[in-house]
């Protein structure tokens, strides 16, 4: 079955709290959150899916299985004046449909979503050195690392990089 990609909606924010919760579980996983320091109540989740919704540079889109939120993607645009013009990615994929083209669909609607705003001019994201699925999937849309912090983020007993890639939004993917 194909998922539909979508905005998310207030009524999703059980679904996707139960998401995340399922991708902290996860041995090994490569998010920048520990599943203690989760803890967001279901309150302040819809109130996270209005804030984006509401935002002109912002979004939050989800990848629907006949019901079953299996991805999200947040696409959260800057704040302040200096920095309206960029939008952060952050993206989960159910362990279930990694390397079936989710994360993709949802980074390619997202891109989309951002050069119809006119609002944003570039897209940014990190992610943990040796996440290769997601890197190789990142340089494929057009992103190029920009820069390396060394030994940023400790996980599973280890220091490691943390990179960060961009995409102006202005310039077609090779």
């Amino acid at each position: 079955m194909t998922p539909i990609i979508r905005p998310a909606m207030q009524d999703d924010a059980a679904a996707l709290i139960a998401l995340l919760r399922e991708n902290l579980a996860e041995p090994g996983n490569l998010l920048l959150l520990e599943p203690h320091e989760f803890t967001f109540t279901l309150e302040q989740e819809r109130e996270f899916i209005a804030a984006l919704q509401t935002s002109p540079n912002s979004t939050l889109l989800v990848a629907d299985v006949a019901g079953e939120l299996v991805a999200s993607l947040s696409c959260r645009g800057g704040g302040r004046a200096a920095t309206r013009h960029c939008g952060t990615l952050g993206i989960m994929v159910a362990a279930a449909w990694r390397d079936r083209g989710v994360g993709r669909a949802l980074m390619e609607e997202a891109i989309a979503w951002a050069r119809s705003t006119g609002l944003l001019k570039r897209l940014d994201l990190s992610v943990l050195d040796g996440n290769d699925r997601a890197i190789h999937l990142y340089r494929k849309l057009g992103f190029q690392l920009e820069g390396r912090q060394r030994a940023a983020v400790y996980k599973g007993g280890r220091y490691i990089d943390n990179l960060l890639m961009g995409l102006p939004l202005d310039e077609t993917p090779t």
